[in-house]
């Protein structure tokens, strides 16, 4: 059984399919998801914001046109500058989403929401 060889599913599959193993992760459901997001932040009450309205959506647009820039219509390529800006985004939008929560939490809890 040691010296038996195992046949390599992955090399065949490139064989038949080589278009198949290059095509990538379609970036327009991530683009989609992430304007969603901005446009939800944009329209929140006064209230429910920690900063100004245009502070947290203008960095977040800057760093989803350079990913977009990066990879325009597929995920093919991955680096170290588009993994560093899309982990930015991602804890950018989940901190402020975070903190709008957590305001939402505090102004229901002292009656202060309408």
């Amino acid at each position: 059984m040691a010296g038996r060889k195992v046949p390599d599913h992955r090399a065949k599959a490139r064989g038949r399919f080589p278009r198949y193993e290059r095509r990538g992760e379609a970036r327009l459901p991530a683009v989609l998801a992430t304007l969603a997001a901005i446009l939800l932040y944009l329209v929140l009450p006064g209230r429910l914001l920690f900063v100004p309205r245009f502070v947290l959506p203008g960095p977040e647009l800057l760093l989803l046109v350079s990913l977009v820039a990066v990879n325009p219509r597929r995920m093919t390529r991955q680096n170290r500058f588009s993994r560093i800006v899309s982990l930015t985004l991602v804890a950018l939008i989940g901190v402020s989403n975070l903190v709008s929560l957590g305001l939402l939490v505090h102004a229901m809890v002292t009656s202060k929401a309408q």
